[in-house]
């Protein structure tokens, strides 16, 4: 949780930075990063199945750049 939050935060700060605004991928870290800790909290809701796919669709998406090459 502390690594995907760093992780998130990092990218979106770099990103912010350099002028790009719509870095979802580091947005997307950043919120997957607090729900894991709301989680670990105790707190569940049924938006979070939701946001593991997001998280899962990330990775696809992820793999699938790096496979092309992009």
């Amino acid at each position: 949780m502390v690594f995907l939050f760093i992780k998130g935060l990092a990218s979106v700060i770099g990103s912010l930075a350099s002028g790009y605004y719509y870095d979802w991928m580091g947005y997307v870290d950043v919120i997957s990063a607090i729900v894991l800790y709301l989680i670990s909290a105790g707190i569940t809701h049924q938006i979070f199945y939701f946001l593991g796919m997001v998280m899962m669709i990330k990775g696809i998406y992820s793999f699938g750049r790096s496979l092309i090459g992009i």
